[in-house]
C-alpha cells in the first residue's frame, strides 16, 4: 500500500471519529451552554484534527528513513506541533470570543482519541515493514 493510501485510510478513521464525536456531542453542548459553546468546541475539534493529520503525513514520510532522520523528523515534528497548538490556543483566546473552556476541553479529548488513532498506525505501519 502506497503512502497516499495510507494516508486515505487514516483520515477515513480520523473522520469516523469526528462525524461519532461531533454526532453524540454536539447537541448536548448546544442545549447546555449554546451556539458560542459549541462553535468554541468544534474549533478545538479542527486544531486536535489538523495535529493529527500533520503527524501521521510526518510518520510516513520518515517511516523508510533511517533512524537519525527518523527521530529527528518525529520528535522534532511532535515539538514543532506542540509549539504551534500553543501559539494558535494562546491567539486564539487572546484575539477572538471563543469559549475558552469548550475549546480547550474538546482540543484535549478529541486529542486523547487521536493519539490512539496515531499510535495504532504507527504500530500497524511498524509491523508491515518488519514482516510480522
Amino acid at each position: 500500500m502506497g503512502a497516499t493510501e495510507e494516508i486515505k485510510g487514516f483520515a477515513k478513521q480520523v473522520a469516523l471519529v469526528l462525524a461519532a464525536g461531533i454526532a453524540l456531542g454536539g447537541y448536548p453542548i448546544y442545549a447546555a451552554w449554546g451556539g458560542p459553546a459549541l462553535i468554541g468546541a468544534l474549533v478545538g475539534c479542527a486544531i486536535s484534527t489538523a495535529n493529527v493529520i500533520v503527524g501521521v503525513v510526518s510518520i510516513v514520510w520518515a517511516i523508510d528513513k533511517p533512524q537519525p532522520v527518523f527521530l529527528k523528523a518525529i520528535l522534532g515534528g511532535m515539538a514543532a506541533r506542540m509549539a504551534a497548538i500553543f501559539a494558535v490556543l494562546v491567539a486564539l483566546v487572546k484575539l477572538t470570543d471563543l469559549s475558552v473552556y469548550p475549546m480547550v476541553s474538546s482540543m484535549f479529548g478529541f486529542y486523547l482519541v487521536f493519539q490512539v488513532l496515531e499510535l495504532r498506525f504507527v504500530v500497524s505501519r511498524g509491523q508491515d515493514s518488519t514482516g510480522v
